[in-house]
């Protein structure tokens, strides 16, 4: 092929066409142009083909680890809302000095349980990969891309949440132990013994079981939030595989 083309210029040279003979060569660089922008074509749809590929491979990756964790999370959350009811229904019985003595079981469960406070959690393995990749940045849908962003940014932000929350608890402990007593009885149940008219005298008292409440309000708030995030994050995963 290339004697070919070689054979036409010399023979346009040779029979004096210098016109014919620029038109041709113009002709053939036009011709190679073309070549060099399909060959490029080729490859940048090879290219985004193996692209897409290993993002629907990732995120096929990604929609397990949130479906696990949303399991977690559902799992996780159980009574709390009830834990977080009975937190209150303590402080106000102390902040009542006992008025309302049916609150008193709550004050019970709540001291023996007053530290308590889970960890937040999640699944990073996939994620960090497709972050150290490039993939997770070349993902078309800045909607999605958001919404997981918020999620791992919550966990974070919900773990410094628990450990704030548990040097909080961990003062409001120490002003417990001072008027609380903790025992087992013959049968092994942990219960408490207090004096509801000293301890609702004491500011430091009800300033603890009040940041008892705080964490567990927070809490539930920042779970709530994560979960919630989850479902979202799902939806869209879905419609994206789906496309």
């Amino acid at each position: 092929m290339l004697r070919f083309f070689r054979q036409i210029r010399q023979n346009l040279l040779e029979n004096g066409n210098i016109r014919k003979y620029i038109w041709y060569a113009l002709g053939e660089i036009f011709l190679v142009v073309i070549g060099i922008l399909i060959a490029l074509q080729i490859n940048n749809w090879n290219e985004n083909r193996k692209l897409q590929e290993a993002q629907n491979s990732y995120l096929i990756r990604l929609y397990d680890d949130f479906n696990s964790m949303q399991t977690f999370y559902s799992d996780g959350y159980g009574d709390y809302p009830e834990l977080v009811k009975q937190a209150e229904q303590a402080f106000q019985y102390v902040f009542t000095c006992g008025a309302d003595s049916t609150l008193k079981e709550s004050m019970s469960a709540v001291l023996i349980t007053h530290q308590n406070l889970p960890m937040f959690t999640s699944v990073n393995g996939t994620y960090d990969e497709m972050i150290a990749s490039g993939v997770y940045a070349s993902l078309p849908n800045e909607e999605l891309k958001s919404s997981i962003f918020s999620f791992y940014g919550g966990v974070e932000y919900g773990r410094s949440l628990v450990n704030y929350s548990r040097d909080e608890l961990g003062r409001a402990s120490s002003v417990i132990w001072e008027h609380v007593d903790f025992v087992y009885d013959p049968d092994g149940e942990y219960l408490v013994f207090y004096d509801i008219e000293e301890i609702c005298k004491s500011r430091k008292f009800k300033n603890a079981m009040a940041e008892i409440v705080d964490a567990r309000r927070d809490w539930q708030a920042g779970w709530g939030f994560l979960s919630d995030r989850i479902s979202l994050i799902k939806e869209q995963l879905e419609t994206q595989l789906q496309q």
